[in-house]
């Protein structure tokens, strides 16, 4: 691609949002009433914990390790 069309994409790419204040209160309200765990989810993952049926592959787990060790570097 050239410098030229790599401008063009860039530009075409940015958009501009804005939040109206009343969708900010919709917003909030509904963050406020949103669990920071999902207990439903956790609970059945610890039940295959300890029924040892929980297996995450070895090549996903490295995956995920190096993004997000990638993503710290970009802090």
């Amino acid at each position: 691609m050239t410098k030229e069309r790599k401008k063009q994409t860039h530009f075409r790419d940015k958009g501009i949002f804005s939040v109206l204040p009343q969708d900010m209160e919709k917003i909030y309200s509904v963050l406020k009433i949103t669990p920071d765990v999902r207990v439903d989810r956790v609970a059945a993952l610890k039940k295959l914990i300890e029924a040892g049926k929980y297996h995450v592959p070895s090549d996903v787990l490295a995956e995920k390790m190096i993004k997000e060790s990638l993503l710290e570097l970009k802090k």
